[in-house]
């Protein structure tokens, strides 16, 4: 059985040649673009699934945020730090360029 999930956000990461997709199974998965289109990875931001997920990718460093439900973890592929303080849906991230 194919199990269809919606994709809830996309950025692109330029310089890498990357773009990044979350959907709402709470995976994140980057592919690479230029020449023809591959998987780099995938991951698991949230260990639920069918929740709304947003992403921010930082302009200069290797960081990816990633917003599941109440959660946001910070990424450099890896998950780096985990922030557990929101009692709401998380719906949108931004890095501040400062």
């Amino acid at each position: 059985m194919i199990v269809l999930t919606a994709v809830t956000d996309v950025k692109f990461i330029a310089r890498k040649g990357w773009f990044v997709a979350v959907s709402s199974d709470c995976v994140v998965h980057v592919y690479h673009y230029e020449k023809e289109m591959r998987k780099v990875t995938s991951f698991r931001a949230l260990g639920r699934a069918d929740v709304w997920c947003t992403l921010a990718v930082h302009p200069t460093q290797p960081y990816v945020l990633s917003g599941c439900a109440t959660e946001i973890k910070l990424w450099d592929l890896n998950c780096i730090q985990t922030f557990e303080e929101h009692s709401a849906a998380i719906m949108a991230l931004k890095f501040n360029p400062e």
